[in-house]
């Protein structure tokens, strides 16, 4: 058994300010900054965080285990448009709760860790694209598996969670009961390879199932499930010369991660490659 516990602390001060435009300006007006529009920080919070857990040894080769958990995330920029922020008035804080517990296992070559997870989340956001303050609560269910298999040279890494996220409770009614924003059901990845002394080579790859853009104005729109696979060749030359070989995005396959509104989105870098010398003195 295991516990742990820790204070964080946040001491602000000094002033913000935000840049404006004066209201019937032309659209080619520059944002200027004004000493009337300083706002004053002064707050301090502390919060508290800790975790206890067990592990319980049923053979030498399996064993269950359990967690419970209490995390804090302090804010900073995200709050300035949140009212005074002399303390005259309560500072948001982001926290997450969670239990899980789960089963070990190992036979050979093969260990597999299974975990089930129970995560509520209270959580304070600013978003700079559409102006707005929101605070919202999440509970995600779900299972992970993470497993590896070696024999001689040869070796694999198997994972794969299934979340079911949906928000709670927000400040924005239209939010509730919609799935949290951005998080795919289904998360993979496996990477094969094999090793010796003179060579390591292998691949990985990484995918996700399609998740729901909730921030965007209705309608929502849809992120697309993408899979990425990455390679590397490495090969000792001599004991002190490595020549290497990496491909990110083997198949240049087009992966969005956000969309903001419906006029601009982020995606994963397209394919690159990297060769390299690497010598030892």
């Amino acid at each position: 058994m295991d516990a742990s516990f820790r204070e964080d602390y946040q001491d602000a001060s000094g002033y913000y300010n935000i840049a404006t435009v004066p209201t019937g300006s032309p659209a080619s007006t520059i944002p200027t900054y004004s000493a009337a529009n300083a706002v004053p920080i002064d707050y301090r919070l502390n919060r508290p965080g800790y975790s206890f857990g067990a592990n319980y040894l049923v053979t030498k080769d399996i064993a269950l285990f359990a967690r419970y958990s209490q995390g804090t995330v302090f804010n900073a920029d995200r709050i300035m448009d949140n009212g005074p922020l002399s303390g005259s008035t309560p500072i948001p804080i982001n926290k997450v709760n969670q239990l899980e517990g789960g089963v070990k296992f190992r036979y050979s070559g093969f260990s597999a860790f299974i975990t089930a997870f129970d995560a509520k989340t209270d959580e304070f956001n600013y978003f700079q694209e559409f102006e707005a303050l929101q605070q919202s609560k999440y509970t995600g269910k779900g299972v992970e598996l993470e497993s590896g298999y070696h024999i001689g040279g040869f070796h694999i890494n198997v994972g794969a969670t299934y979340t079911d996220a949906i928000v709670t409770a927000s400040t924005d009614l239209a939010l509730v009961g919609q799935p949290e924003n951005r998080q795919p059901k289904f998360i993979y990845q496996f990477g094969p390879g094999y090793s010796t002394d003179f060579l390591d080579v292998g691949i990985n790859v990484q995918g996700v199932s399609r998740a729901t853009e909730t921030d965007n104005v209705g309608p929502n729109n849809q992120l697309p499930a993408y899979t990425i696979v990455t390679g590397h060749f490495d090969y000792n030359l001599t004991p002190k010369t490595v020549v290497s070989l990496g491909v990110y995005n083997l198949f240049n396959a087009l992966a969005y991660t956000e969309l903001d509104g419906t006029t601009s989105a982020r995606a994963l870098n397209g394919r690159n490659a990297k060769l390299s010398l690497k010598y030892s003195f």
